[in-house]
């Protein structure tokens, strides 16, 4: 079965400084920046343009803080499932 990729969903970025990156994003750039917090104390701030977002990740985040770090997302037809891989540092990801 052929995999074809629909879109850029997101990536993760490491940066320096979230706020100075962001305002660069808005400034030069004209993306949305929009800040989440999928986790209690867990501040995600994104940059939505489009279908698709860049999310910064701050470098000096621990893979506790921020497991999702240094990874980018395709949506997919037809859709594939993935599944973490222990110790959490892999996916396992099939075509369902």
């Amino acid at each position: 079965m052929t995999v074809t990729v629909d879109a850029l969903d997101h990536l993760v970025v490491n940066v320096k400084d979230v706020e100075v990156a962001a305002s660069w994003y808005e400034r030069v750039l004209g993306m949305k920046r929009v800040v989440t917090e999928p986790r209690p104390g867990r501040k995600v701030t994104s940059m939505h343009f489009g279908r698709q977002k860049i999310n910064l990740r701050p470098h000096t985040a621990t893979q506790e803080q921020w497991f999702t770090g240094r990874h980018f997302c395709w949506p997919m037809s037809p859709p594939v499932t993935c599944t973490p891989i222990r110790p959490k540092k892999s996916w396992n990801c099939f075509v369902s």
